[in-house]
């Protein structure tokens, strides 16, 4: 009975410690599966690049300008009387010299001729003066009269001398007086509306009786920012001399003006308030379609090219430090950040100034265009080359990364160019150059796979 119980306890610790063993194993097992594998990392995430081509064209601005009257004057009444004729159509051009307002004279002529009348008052003064002065002197030198004699008489003539001085100028200020009476056109031009009437009381309070303006030339003033300024002076420390430029308009509704300018005026200070440059360009305008006061846009362009790089305009972006690129580094795929300076718009893309210091970016720099949000600098990423971008408004290839007829494109290639319907490659492989339309996604359709 001792020894049944005795085995009997040692059979139930036996199964006990059994059941506790396979329990722990199961543990394990469960534990080692939760472990992450060593050796995994993750897949680079997939970017799409372009190279920075390098391309010369013309530096070309365009900014708001405002059409002003070559010449512009109001017109006044100097004097005051009634206004007696108005000798013009209103908006109709008038010639230089042309009376335009009439005011009464009557009382004008009446103080010329009374001025008159005081002028020979005062000869006729003078004259008796100047002779009893060399009578007074010829004495004098003869010791026939005392000294107060002729000291009178030379006090007398100088009075006399000086009340026809007196009369001459008043004469004179009758005369113009009578002159601001008619009121003539300062030069060929177009007169505005008038204020006043015939019979109205007009005078130098009455404000502007009506405004002419010259139209030929026009005058176009507008303002460029600091940095075309720079540009400009940059240019001018490297060759010694302002870079020509062509002056052209635009109008409000997309026609551009037939007449090219040129630049007249350009401050002498930059506006502390805007920090904007004042410049003034004139331009012929004989079938007078430019209008003081109309709003306009104004294209700056260089008539010599430089070279610059052009990129996809998606590719920059803007912080607090200014313009960049990202970009995607040679044999390290590493991101890296560019400075650049941008200038034009060329089509889809963008110039970076090579000239500017600040520019960080060089020439078949791997550019990122899509992708930006998935990278950060410094992380490896995997790069498509996009084959071919918009240049100069035709798609240029890229000869490091030239497909070969018949081979099937990479993934980069929706982002090209699609060439319009009907458009057919020339004898000498080079596609034509396709419309303005902007990029669509057309799949794959061309280039190396990567």
């Amino acid at each position: 009975m001792f020894v049944s119980n005795r085995w009997g306890k040692i059979g139930l610790w036996n199964a006990r410690q059994l059941m506790f063993c396979v329990g722990g194993m199961v543990l394990l097992t469960v534990l080692a599966g939760c472990r992450p594998k060593q050796g995994a990392t993750p897949e680079p995430p997939g970017v799409v690049v372009v190279p920075a081509k390098v391309a010369a064209i013309s530096e070309r601005s365009t900014v708001i300008a405002q059409v002003k009257a070559y010449d512009s004057v109001d017109l006044v009444a100097r004097v005051k009387g009634f206004l007696r004729k108005r000798n013009f159509k209103e908006g109709q051009p008038v010639k230089q010299g042309d009376q335009l307002f009439l005011i009464e004279q009557e009382q004008y002529r009446a103080d010329v001729e009374r001025a008159k009348a005081a002028l020979l008052k005062a000869l006729a003064g003078q004259k008796n003066a100047t002779i009893n002065y060399k009578r007074q002197k010829k004495l004098y030198e003869q010791n026939a009269v005392a000294q107060i004699k002729y000291d009178d008489a030379v006090c007398e003539k100088m009075e006399k001398d000086a009340a026809v001085n007196d009369a001459k100028a008043v004469l004179a200020l009758a005369k113009i007086n009578l002159s601001y009476t008619e009121i003539n056109a300062p030069f060929d031009g177009v007169v505005g509306l008038a204020t006043y009437s015939s019979g109205n009381v007009v005078g130098p309070g009455s404000g502007t009786l009506a405004s002419v303006v010259r139209l030929e030339p026009a005058r176009v003033q507008f303002n460029i920012s600091e940095k075309d300024v720079l540009a400009v002076s940059r240019q001018r420390e490297k060759t010694g001399a302002y870079p020509k430029t062509v002056v052209r308009l635009r109008f409000q509704d997309g026609s551009e003006y037939e007449h090219t300018g040129s630049i007249t005026f350009s401050d002498n200070h930059i506006n502390p308030t805007t920090g904007t440059f004042l410049m003034q360009a004139t331009f012929a305008n004989p079938g007078h379609l430019l209008i003081p006061g109309m709003y306009v846009r104004v294209i700056l362009e260089s008539t010599e090219k430089q070279e610059s790089l052009l990129v996809p305009q998606p590719a920059v972006m803007r912080d607090q430090l200014g313009e960049y690129v990202l970009v995607v580094e040679p044999g390290s795929n590493k991101v890296a950040r560019r400075n650049v300076v941008t200038g034009q718009r060329e089509g889809l893309n963008i110039a970076i100034r090579m000239d500017n210091p600040a520019n960080e970016l060089k020439p078949d720099e791997l550019v990122i265009i899509e992708g930006v949000q998935k990278v950060r600098v410094d992380a490896v990423a995997k790069p498509v080359v996009q084959k071919s971008f918009l240049l100069d408004s035709a798609i240029v290839n890229n000869p490091a990364t030239s497909t070969k007829p018949g081979t099937k494109a990479d993934d980069a290639s929706k982002f090209d160019q699609p060439r319009p319907a009907g458009n057919k490659e020339s004898k000498s492989g080079a596609p034509t150059p396709p419309s303005a339309s902007p990029p669509q996604n057309t799949g794959n359709q061309s280039g190396d796979k990567k």
